[in-house]
């Protein structure tokens, strides 16, 4: 229940900062225009609007190539580890003393509400700007292929579980996807609109109804 109610407003916040940054972004860049001329802070926005791609750009390359391998290394059990056979006996490094709950081969658990949370907020990012800006798309196929290869190799040799949830994360990790499509696709149909967009405004309009 803890990790349901950490998973929910950790989403939440996370959801909002994505769009904080995309509209404050997108007027920061342009304030002393919009300042004389405030009818246009529309356009200007949506002038703007691709240019803040390139901060979640740098993310996910940030997370692919520094956030992932840090996963897979667990540097902090592997510094514990040398200081154990550092400066401990060999007659007292016994198997027991490692997989002690202390120790570098102890139970490692899953923070579930934060972990999913980093999930659904990359596939938040992606469903925004996959055809603002497409290199996304290309980005984050790397991360997600990454972090299947680094998570089955953690589920398989490394993770204890503690606890089975029965399938409820599952039906949060929908609910919140669909909510970050749909906030994605009203963003993409006011970029459109802006754009004047003629003939692709009203092909939009059943997107948020299917969805």
């Amino acid at each position: 229940a803890v990790e349901q109610q950490v998973f929910k407003w950790y989403f939440m916040y996370q959801i909002a900062n994505i769009y904080l940054l995309l509209f404050a972004g997108s007027i920061w860049d342009s304030l002393s225009e919009a300042i004389e001329n405030p009818k246009a802070i529309v356009s200007l926005i949506s002038a703007a609007l691709p240019k803040v791609s390139i901060f979640f750009v740098n993310y996910i390359i940030t997370i692919w190539l520094s956030g992932v391998p840090y996963k897979m290394i667990r540097r902090f059990c592997a510094v514990q580890y040398l200081y154990y056979r550092c400066f401990t006996r060999d007659a007292a490094l016994t198997r027991r003393m490692l997989k002690n709950p202390s120790g570098p081969f102890g139970e490692t658990r899953v923070a579930y509400g934060t972990e999913l949370s980093d999930v659904l907020y990359v596939l938040c990012v992606v469903m925004l700007y996959w055809v603002i800006a497409p290199i996304v798309l290309i980005l984050a196929a790397g991360l997600f292929w990454s972090w299947y290869i680094t998570w089955k190799y953690q589920y398989v040799f490394v993770i204890t579980r503690t606890f089975e949830s029965g399938g409820q994360f599952w039906y949060k990790l929908y609910r919140y996807s669909m909510l970050g499509l749909m906030a994605g696709t009203i963003v993409f149909m006011a970029f459109m609109g802006i754009k004047e967009g003629v003939s692709q405004g009203p092909l939009l309009v059943p997107l948020p109804i299917i969805i």
